[in-house]
């Protein structure tokens, strides 16, 4: 197993990275509704949407729905000290990150 933590920030950024050997073009952004929180959409290489409004939230592997998009492994988002604490406006990239988990 490896991990690979996504640098994600708290603030709204758009940027290139390669998982598991594929470019892809990650964005995330802050929605400041009741429900809101942090939020990523995930393109190809060609920049052609694949996932879209992915809330950032804890207790479950956010690429499980979108097993057909044959994304290389799992993308989990840890609080550190709380496990189902959700990541907030200020703590995105220091306390509360986002991990790729490969099976490599």
């Amino acid at each position: 197993m490896a991990l690979f933590q996504i640098p994600f920030a708290n603030i709204p950024q758009k940027f290139s990275i390669e998982l598991g050997a594929v470019l892809y073009y990650l964005v995330n952004r802050w929605n400041p509704m009741e429900e809101g929180g942090w939020f990523i959409d995930i393109y190809d290489a060609d920049e052609l949407p694949l996932i879209m409004n992915l809330p950032l939230v804890t207790g479950t592997d956010l690429f499980q729905q979108f097993a057909h998009l044959a994304l290389p492994g799992s993308l989990i988002v840890f609080t550190d000290g709380d496990d189902s604490a959700l990541p907030t406006l200020e703590n995105l990239g220091t306390e509360s990150n986002v991990w790729l988990v490969t099976t490599e």
